[in-house]
């Protein structure tokens, strides 16, 4: 009895073991389909047989090929991936050719190995792009490559040269200290701004100071020197001094995720149009008083590692100082109190209490209108006897009266009425009225 119950035991174990058969391979031809079909490409740790030849073509589907093994050629040239990529993982045995092609979602290669040659020429990655922990085993090419979002390289590993260039990122470029950084010059960039040509650097290194006092601006007719320049220095590092103040920057400023490395100061500054320092660094000082930002201004994310001065500074329109860290706990800021926003303030105010006003003269006259249209009626209605006809004063009419006269009836009244006033009583009318009543 032991020995059957021990067997039905075992073969209920070996039951539970068992799982449904997983598909561990799967032909290239049947991605393929799905991806020409247009629906959601889902492998993980499979192992693909065959080439991924998608030459020319616009892929609508989510592809996730992650921790699997693609043992054919991967060939996406001139591919546009309209929808999510994600390669995290996944082990390219043979060459792998993305020349052309363009990523406009995230795409990941996040700790994919590429055994054979990888080729990213003149592709464009339209937001974030993940290569951290990945594995470059054969010969990379990133010519022509455009970053437009952040991209991520962080403990990425390459056996030859990658050949980056920090100009071809828009966006941040996390871990990825061996990209080589173009260096511009400071006196370059103030001549740009001299002749009012548009300022667009990114992934650069500033060399020397930027002095604007030294440039050759006109000034306005607050005697501060206009800018008339946009200008984008992004992701960059300023190595030396900043000096912008008494400008006047009459287009959008864009410093976002800058490195100020040396002291910086934008007093009495006046930024006419969007303003951002969003993400920005001030390793050193920094001065912004009295400065004026007219329109929309983005400290969100900036780090002030030194001593940050705001005192008199004005904020017309709205600020974002959201998650900005200040390393010391003195710093403040104080804006000046501006008289344009009382004056507009106080004209609201004026306007509402006006429009109060004649909406309580308007429910005023509603009130009198109502109350002589109720008296008129009062006095028009018929009379319910003949006393009240010509007695004014009776108790229909009268509001305080001698609870003495309820006793008395009603014609009695009259007669001591008519008695009491007879000889002050001249015209025939009141004396027909007095015949009447006798």
């Amino acid at each position: 009895m032991i020995s059957v119950l021990l067997a039905i035991l075992l073969m209920g174990v070996a039951l539970c073991s068992v799982s449904p058969k997983q598909e561990t391979e799967v032909p290239a031809s049947k991605i393929l389909s799905e991806i020409a079909r247009g629906v959601p490409v889902e492998y993980n740790n499979v192992t693909i047989k065959g080439n991924l030849d998608l030459s020319n073509f616009a892929v609508n589907s989510q592809i996730n090929i992650t921790n699997s093994n693609i043992q054919g050629v991967v060939d996406f040239i001139n591919i546009s991936f309209n929808k999510a990529v994600n390669f995290s993982g996944t082990l390219f045995d043979a060459d792998s050719n993305f020349k052309n092609a363009r990523f406009i979602e995230n795409i990941s290669f996040s700790g994919a190995k590429f055994s054979g040659d990888a080729k990213f020429s003149d592709t464009q990655f339209i937001r974030y792009a993940n290569f951290s922990k990945a594995q470059f085993r054969g010969i990379v090419v990133f010519d022509g490559a455009r970053f437009i979002g952040d991209a991520d390289f962080s403990n990425a590993k390459f056996s030859g040269d990658a050949k980056l260039i920090g100009d071809q990122f828009k966006g941040k470029i996390i871990g990825a200290p061996w990209i080589q950084v173009k260096e511009v010059a400071a006196s370059k960039i103030l001549s740009e701004i001299a002749r009012g040509v548009q300022v667009e650097y990114n992934n650069v290194t500033i060399k020397g100071n930027l002095d604007l006092s030294k440039a050759n601006l006109q000034k306005n007719n607050d005697k501060l020197f206009a800018v008339n320049s946009q200008i984008n220095i992004t992701n960059s590092s300023i190595q030396g001094t900043v000096n912008f103040s008494n400008i006047s920057f009459n287009k959008p400023t864009n410093f976002s995720g800058t490195l100020f490395n040396a002291d910086s100061s934008f007093t009495n500054a006046r930024f006419t149009k969007i303003t951002s320092f969003a993400g920005a660094i001030f390793s050193r000082n920094v001065k912004f008083s009295d400065a004026q930002f007219i329109k929309y201004a983005n400290f969100s994310n900036a780090q002030f590692r030194g001593i940050a001065v705001f005192d008199g500074v004005r904020f017309i329109g709205d600020a974002d100082f959201s998650n900005a860290r200040f390393s010391r706990d003195g710093d403040r800021i104080n804006p000046k109190e501006d008289s344009n926003v009382d004056i507009v303030a106080l004209i609201l105010y004026g306007l509402l209490a006006v429009i109060l006003l004649i909406v309580i003269i308007l429910l005023f006259n509603i009130y009198l209108l109502l109350t002589k249209k109720m008296t008129s009626k009062t006095e028009n209605r018929p009379f319910s006897n003949e006393n009240e006809r010509y007695l004014p004063m009776s108790r229909k009419h009268t509001k305080h009266e001698s609870p003495m006269l309820d006793s008395i009836p009603s014609k009695q009244r009259i007669e001591a009425f008519t008695e009491n006033s007879i000889e002050e009583v001249t015209s025939p009318r009141p004396v027909s009225i007095y015949r009447h009543c006798k």
